[in-house]
C-alpha cells in the first residue's frame, strides 16, 4: 500500500490556506492512511519558538457508537485546541465506521486505523517537532473503547495493522478514557463485528479491552458521568477494579450529575486541571539534572 507523502507534505506546508486559532496551528485533512482510504486527520500544533524541544502529542479518537462521529465535531475541536494551547500537539482522526445492522463491518479496521495514526506520528515526528517517546491517546465514548484497546493491546494479540509504517511502534505512554464502553461480556450482538456472539465468541473477547489487560499497560485516566444512561458508570468502575488487580497506575474521576457526551468544558466539574495534570506527569518527563563537577575534586 502506497501512502501519498506528497499530499501530506503539501498539506503541512501550505500555511496560507490553513486555519489558525490563537497560539495554535491547525492543519486539516491530513492523509495518514493508504491512498484509497477517505478518512483523514486534523493536526493541532502549539505555536512554539523555533528550536523548541519536541512536544508531547495526543491522538484523539472521536465517539459515535463505532458507526458515526467526526474528527472535527465541536467537542473534539474544543479538546484538541485546548490541548494545543497548553503546549501539547494533538491529532484528531476519522477512522473506519461500521453500520448498526452489520451491513458494514469495521472491526478490527477501526483499531488498525488508530494504531496507524500513532505510527504516522512517529514516522513524521521530526517534521512536526513532536516527541515520539511521549505519545498519549484520548478517546470519547466508543473512542474511549478504542483508546483503551490502543493502549492495552500488544503485537502478540494479533491486532497490529499490516501497514503502513511497519517499522514504527504503535504503543502509547498513557490513555485517557472518557465514558467508554468497557465490559462487553453481557452486551447483545454487536453489529459492527459482522457476526453474532454465538458465531464468533472469540471475536467478542478480542473486542473487549478487559481481555488485553496486563501489568505492563500504560497509566489510565478514566472520566465518566455518574448519571450516564448510554454507557453506564459501572463500565468505569469495572475498568478501575481490573486495573487495580493488575497493578496498573490509574485515576478514576466520576462526575456527579453528568450524563453522556460531555467535553472538557462541562459545567459539572472543572476537568481541564485534572486532565492537564495527568498528561504533564506522564508525557512531560522531568529534565535530567547533570551534576556539576568541580575543577578540583578535592576542594570543598
Amino acid at each position: 500500500m502506497k501512502i501519498s507523502l506528497l499530499a501530506t507534505i503539501s498539506a503541512l506546508s501550505l500555511c496560507s490556506a490553513l486555519s489558525f486559532e490563537p497560539a495554535v496551528q491547525v492543519h486539516r485533512e491530513i492523509a495518514f492512511l493508504p491512498d484509497n482510504r477517505p478518512e483523514k486527520a486534523d493536526l493541532y500544533l502549539p505555536a512554539l519558538d523555533s528550536g523548541s524541544s519536541p512536544t508531547p502529542v495526543l491522538l484523539i479518537i472521536h465517539g459515535g457508537g463505532w458507526v458515526a462521529g467526526r474528527k472535527d465535531s465541536p467537542r473534539e475541536v474544543a479538546l484538541a485546541t485546548t490541548l494545543a494551547e497548553r503546549g501539547f500537539a494533538a491529532m484528531s482522526i476519522n477512522y473506519k465506521l461500521g453500520a448498526p445492522d452489520g451491513s458494514v463491518r469495521c472491526w478490527p479496521q477501526n483499531l488498525h486505523d488508530c494504531k496507524t495514526a500513532v505510527r504516522w506520528l512517529r514516522a513524521h515526528c521530526k517534521r512536526l517537532n513532536v516527541d515520539p517517546d511521549n505519545i498519549g491517546v484520548i478517546g470519547l465514548s466508543s473512542g474511549g473503547h478504542l483508546a483503551c484497546l490502543t493502549g492495552f493491546t500488544q503485537p502478540q494479540d494479533g491486532l497490529e495493522p499490516q501497514g503502513p509504517y511497519e517499522d514504527e511502534f504503535s504503543d502509547v505512554k498513557c490513555v485517557v478514557n472518557f465514558y467508554g464502553p468497557i465490559d462487553t461480556s453481557k452486551h447483545e450482538d454487536i453489529g459492527i463485528l459482522g457476526k453474532t456472539r454465538q458465531e464468533a465468541p472469540w471475536m467478542y473477547r478480542q473486542f473487549s479491552p478487559l481481555s488485553h489487560l496486563d501489568k505492563s499497560d500504560p497509566p489510565v485516566l478514566i472520566i465518566h458521568g455518574e448519571e450516564d444512561k448510554v454507557v453506564e458508570v459501572q463500565h468505569a468502575k469495572i475498568l478501575s477494579d481490573a486495573l487495580t488487580r493488575f497493578g496498573v497506575e490509574h485515576e478514576l474521576e466520576i462526575i456527579p450529575g453528568a450524563g453522556h457526551g460531555f467535553g472538557i468544558e462541562a459545567d459539572h466539574k472543572k476537568l481541564l486541571p485534572k486532565l492537564v495534570s495527568f498528561l504533564n506527569r506522564h508525557l512531560r518527563p522531568p529534565p535530567v539534572t547533570v551534576p556539576q563537577i568541580q575543577s578540583d575534586p578535592f576542594s570543598f
